[in-house]
């Protein structure tokens, strides 16, 4: 639905100046939408992958990567997911 919400105006004015005003030709026509369809793929799929960076799946449950605190014993860190109300053993 994004991706067809991207394209309308863009291709209106690329519509208007080829058929209406006839100030462009048939291959500016084309590459002018070709860039247009690029141009609106990258935007979807930045749109799609910036909502979904920050989960992971971890034993089929959906975990955010946000760390509630990590516990730091000499050498040895032991990082807590947030679902995680175990008592970590050393």
């Amino acid at each position: 639905m994004a991706f067809f919400f991207l394209l309308t105006i863009p291709l209106i004015v690329a519509v208007l100046g080829f058929v209406v005003l006839k100030t462009i030709s048939w291959k500016e026509f084309l590459v002018q939408v070709g860039v247009q369809l690029v141009v609106a793929a990258a935007s979807v799929g930045i749109i799609y992958s910036s909502n979904t960076w920050d989960s992971e799946i971890l034993n089929g449950t959906v975990l955010s990567k946000a760390q509630t605190g990590v516990q730091v014993m000499g050498d040895l860190a032991i990082v807590r997911h947030p679902r995680d109300t175990s008592t970590p053993r050393v």
